[in-house]
């Protein structure tokens, strides 16, 4: 199962493109732009608490043991500003988890990084894959890999981190184990949605809906929130500078076994950084 990422050069955006098997995904890339890259401006994120969920400065107390240890291996010719990223989001992703020692065991998730060759500049910029999914098992070994050519483009955008988180969180299982768990369902107008439990209560509790809905919204895709009704998370299918890591992506992971601590949650008046005015798909 592999999930694509595409880069689009419009303010800096990313976009991302799920695709199911090794064939590759939708052909949505954007039309070649000839103009250089530009660094954007960083959008007007309001200020957030020192406890907000992408603060990576409180994620290792001392003594502590996530209850599912990421450990990367990254190739030799990976950029080192790639590997940063990496360290950033591994450390971010484990100190959302519950202690092994609370949980009662620790998994090992596995992650190589690299570069390749996907396709020209501008299109797929990259591409998570995982082996070996099994139903109700926690995934063990992912790749990530980083096409040569977008990885400027990724520099030019400050966007690094977020494209590392996003894809990082693929390889947890969002998106990629859903339907070999039967997560994914549709509403009454007949659109996708993930039916996970915590993340439908999630966002009911964002929403303000007094029914509860038929789960929370995806795109086209079938792998990623769908931005107008989740705006601004970093499982969005635009990701870009200061994308947030929102309630409802933390209880979509508790919904396919990753133990995820209570304390990782924000206040729902506090959850979703990013204005939805500024989401341009």
């Amino acid at each position: 199962m592999e999930f694509l990422l595409i880069l689009g050069s419009l303010l800096g955006l990313i976009g991302a493109l799920g695709a199911a098997g090794g064939g590759g995904g939708k052909d949505d890339a954007p039309e070649e732009d000839n103009t250089p890259p530009t660094v954007p401006e960083d959008p007007d994120v309001p200020d957030t608490d020192e406890d907000e969920n992408d603060d990576p400065d409180e994620v290792e107390e001392e003594g502590f043991t996530p209850a599912v240890d990421i450990r990367i291996m990254a190739a030799d010719d990976l950029p080192q500003d790639l590997i940063d990223a990496a360290s950033y989001a591994e450390q971010m992703l484990e100190g959302f988890f519950m202690s092994a020692e609370d949980f009662g065991s620790q998994r090992v998730l596995n992650i190589d990084l690299r570069q390749g060759d996907i396709d020209d500049e501008g299109g797929t910029a990259a591409l998570t894959s995982v082996s070996g999914i099994r139903q109700g098992e926690p995934t063990e070994e992912a790749t990530i890999t980083f096409d040569r050519d977008d990885i400027e483009l990724m520099r030019a955008y400050g966007t690094m981190d977020e494209v590392m988180e996003h894809e990082m969180i693929h390889a947890l299982g969002f998106g990629i184990t859903w339907d070999t768990e039967n997560l994914v369902g549709r509403d009454e107008d007949g659109n996708p949605v993930f039916t996970g439990t915590a993340a439908t209560s999630s966002f009911q509790e964002f929403s303000g809906d007094e029914d509860v809905p038929a789960g929370v919204p995806l795109d086209g895709s079938e792998g990623h929130w769908h931005a107008d009704d989740v705006p601004g998370d970093v499982m969005n299918a635009t990701v870009y500078d200061g994308a947030a890591l929102s309630d409802i992506t933390l209880a979509s992971l508790a919904d396919i076994g990753i133990p995820i601590a209570s304390s990782a949650y924000q206040d729902p008046e506090e959850d979703m950084l990013i204005e939805e005015d500024l989401m341009v798909a």
